[in-house]
Parts: structure tokens; sequence; C-alpha cells
């Protein structure tokens, strides 16, 4: 391409792939591929029809006021957005700033919750005997995973003999090594 050419006519659906395409080749994880392509399917979804060019603001505060997303959502998909419409304009794709300085709503502090006291945990665990569920309790519980670090966890991360989990952290592939308490194993 030649530097300072603007392609006004490349389609939504083209420019989203060449974006996430981009991503990859960058080195990005899996998973934040999959989350720019989950926030950018809605604008494919609404937008695909309109130039690149004639995006707005203005659609996106309808797109955001139909979809009803959580402020976290909102968010996300705003910082998602920006990168886009940054890489559309690097790469000489014509894209309006349909952010701009668009402010995402304030995110409320959740409620203080206090920890499961030790006769709570004693009693969910009772409880999740013999269910499905069970052993991820109680790995969320002893060991302190989260839900995506459940969903990810395989085996060969466990080590019986030392007594330790080892693996990456599922955002951010930070170590994690929490031990595994006799309960637990």
């Amino acid at each position: 391409d030649q530097a300072g050419v603007v392609d006004q006519d490349v389609q939504p659906a083209k420019a989203v792939q060449g974006y996430l395409t981009h991503l990859k080749v960058s080195g990005r994880r899996r998973g934040t591929i999959d989350h720019d392509a989950d926030k950018l399917k809605p604008l494919l979804d609404e937008w695909a029809d309109r130039p690149m060019a004639d995006w707005s603001r203005t659609m996106l505060e309808a797109l955001l006021d139909e979809r009803e997303w959580s402020t976290s959502r909102v968010r996300q998909a705003l910082g998602v957005y920006r990168r886009f419409i940054g890489w559309c304009k690097a790469v000489g794709f014509a894209c309006g700033d349909f952010v701009g300085d668009f402010k995402p709503p304030r995110a409320r502090p959740l409620e203080h919750r206090e920890a499961l006291s030790a006769e709570q945990c004693r009693r969910l665990l009772a409880t999740a005997r013999g269910h499905y569920l069970e052993v991820p309790i109680a790995l969320g519980l002893f060991a302190g995973l989260s839900r995506a670090d459940l969903r990810a966890l395989t085996w060969k991360e466990i080590d019986l003999d030392a007594g330790l989990i080892g693996r990456p952290r599922h955002k951010t592939g930070t170590r994690l090594r929490p031990p595994l308490s006799a309960p637990l194993r």
C-alpha cells in the first residue's frame, strides 16, 4: 500500500479479520484474540452494511443502549474499539472515530463480601460430596483457583508428590503454585 492512501471501501468484516490476524501474528494470546473478536462482533452484527468511515458516536450510544451491557463489558468494549480504530488508521482503512472521548460508565464498588467461615466451607463440601462439581469446589476453596483457572486446569499441572499445583493464571499468565492441602489431596 502507498503511504497516506486511505481505503474508503474496505468491508467491515475484512477489517475486523485483518485486525484479529494482526493480533495473532503480533503474539497475542488466544484468549485476547477471542476477547477482542467477541467485543467486535456486535459492530459487525449491527453495522456491517455501513461504510466504516460513517460509523459514529451516535451509533455507538444506540448500540450500548440497546445491548444493556454491564459497566465492565462497556469498558472492555471501548478499549477494544479504540485499539481497532487505531489499527485501522495505521493500515490506511477509513474508520470513523466512533468512540472519541466517550466516557465509560463508572464502575460501582462491589459490596464487601465476607469470606466463608470454616463451618460454611465444611457444609459446602459436605453438600458437594459425590456431585460432579465436588473437585472444582474443593480446588476453589482450598487452592483459591478462579473459575477460569479451574476450567483450564489439567492433570499435567498437578504435582501430587510435591504437593503443588503449577500453572499460569488464565488471564495474566502469572505462574501460580498453590499447595495441595491434605483435604484437597
